[in-house]
């Protein structure tokens, strides 16, 4: 019978179902709020690739094009929550930064072979191809990335 009794005293290991529901809840609405909060204003970014690429051959810097769809979650998170960051707004500094859709763009995104968005390409002054990434990327992921293309 003492072993009965120790046995009910003794507590359960693990969370119970009602924490695990908590923590989810959580987790969903945390996710709706930064997905539907107003996106910050990304200054500095053209909506034009010539005019990028004019911008660049007179600056000398490479042109970053970030290829966005506004039904596209991981871009609008990507927007959202790193593009407009600090310490990317820093690493920007020396680009030339363009969003592009890539169905309006269909010949650059042919010769770039965009297959999905986003998808984040590094044009030299020139136009060559230095780098190019898909996906969402974390703030820090994205800084490297920058630093890896970099020609300067």
């Amino acid at each position: 019978m003492d072993e009965a009794i120790e046995q009910v005293d003794q507590p359960k290991a693990g969370r119970s179902p009602t924490t695990n529901l908590i923590i989810v809840l959580v987790g969903v609405v945390a996710l709706f709020y930064v997905l539907n909060r107003p996106a910050p204003e990304l200054t500095g970014w053209q909506g034009d690739y010539n005019q990028a690429m004019a911008e660049a051959a007179s600056t000398g810097h490479n042109v970053l094009i970030a290829f966005h769809a506004s039904t596209c979650p991981p871009c609008v998170a990507m927007e959202r929550t790193v593009l407009g960051t600090d310490e990317v707004t820093r690493a920007l500094e020396e680009y030339v930064p363009v969003r592009l859709q890539p169905f309006s763009n269909p010949a650059l995104a042919q010769r770039l072979k965009i297959m999905a968005t986003p998808t984040y390409a590094v044009l030299d002054p020139q136009g060559q191809l230095l780098g190019k990434i898909e996906g969402y990327l974390a703030p820090d992921e994205f800084i490297a990335f920058l630093q890896g293309t970099s020609t300067g």
